[in-house]
């Protein structure tokens, strides 16, 4: 029989040495976030989800599951990514109530629906979930020029060391649509979520004062697969909790209280980044960069060269040509890498 501390499954995230970590994740934790999300999204044998996430991704997981626990129907995208410019017909044509997109998808689709706005009212969705990166002010204010203002949306926040969703922001609850945010928040913790927001020496900061992300309760993840190192290193024991062997996930990510009691990310403590949704230690791009036998040096930046796209760059002392390092990285890297 199958008990709660088992494994369910194991997803692997960019790692700095330039190996993938491997993140154990157990029963409880997934179908104590099924029954949450479940809860949170109001999902009911009524609604229709559409599965965009790769399988690859932990989000998909979040898509498929409650979905069919909720027993409503489940929708797969496949392979091919619609475009945001055919996007409003696939909702009509499969009656989709509820769409769980990456931030830069959907703000592709914000732009495309603020210039285009009567596509919307054909559409019937209750629910849009965006998360994996930054949400953008500007980008908002665009959809909130859109009849698709009308429909909840929640901004979500959540490492795959935490399972998945840990915060959520509802965006369309705000009470004057007019509201602007230097930064949107990510919002406040799911049921059975401990948030703490700590300075270097471990103690909770005031509202307002930037601090480092804590993740507690029972969402975390078992650690990295055959890394008890870093496990150690990024789980650490819960000083805030009664609960034996209580946890916090370190998420390495700055953020601070708003007077509301709700989050505000700030970004990066480390050389970690987020392109398109996609989380990146830049230096296991480095790692890999030195394994090639004319590379003596390697610096990998992620510059935004164009507001709001980030791309990544490399920098290096080599004796070849960029094209032969290029082929290098695709034999040994996914392709957002």
């Amino acid at each position: 029989s199958t008990l709660p501390e088992n494994l369910a499954y194991v997803i692997y995230t960019s790692g700095s040495t330039g190996q993938p970590k491997g993140v154990l994740v157990s029963h409880g934790s997934i179908s104590d976030h099924c029954r949450n999300a479940q809860r949170h999204y109001e999902l009911d044998s009524r609604d229709v989800v559409l599965q965009f996430a790769s399988l690859s991704f932990d989000v998909s997981l979040e898509e498929i599951l409650p979905t069919l626990i909720a027993g409503a129907r489940l929708v797969i995208m496949g392979t091919n990514v619609w475009q945001p410019a055919e996007f409003h017909r696939k909702i009509s044509e499969f009656g989709l109530t509820v769409l769980n997109l990456p931030t830069a998808y959907w703000q592709e689709l914000a732009r495309e629906w603020a210039g285009v706005p009567e596509l919307v009212p054909n559409i019937q969705p209750r629910l849009f979930i965006v998360g994996g990166d930054t949400m953008l002010p500007d980008v908002l204010k665009l959809w909130q020029r859109t009849p698709a203002n009308s429909i909840r949306l929640l901004n979500a926040y959540g490492p795959t060391e935490t399972t998945i969703t840990a915060t959520a922001f509802e965006v369309a609850f705000c009470p004057d649509e007019n509201t602007t945010y230097q930064r949107v928040p990510i919002g406040r913790p799911l049921a059975d979520r401990a948030i703490y927001i700590l300075d270097q020496h471990g103690n909770p900061v005031p509202i307002g004062v930037h601090g480092h992300l804590h993740i507690g309760g029972a969402g975390l993840a078992r650690g990295y697969l055959n890394r008890p190192d870093l496990t150690a290193e990024k789980f650490i024991p819960d000083p805030f909790s009664g609960d034996p062997g209580a946890r916090l996930y370190k998420t390495g990510d700055l953020a601070r209280y708003l007077p509301d009691g709700n989050i505000e990310f700030l970004g990066r403590a480390d050389h970690q980044v987020k392109i398109r949704g996609f989380r990146i230690e830049l230096g296991e791009i480095e790692a890999v960069l030195a394994q090639h036998p004319a590379v003596r040096e390697a610096v990998v930046l992620a510059r935004e060269d164009v507001p709001d796209e980030k791309r990544l760059v490399a920098y290096v002392v080599a004796d070849a040509m960029a094209d032969e390092l290029r082929r290098f990285l695709k034999d040994k890297l996914p392709e957002h890498m």
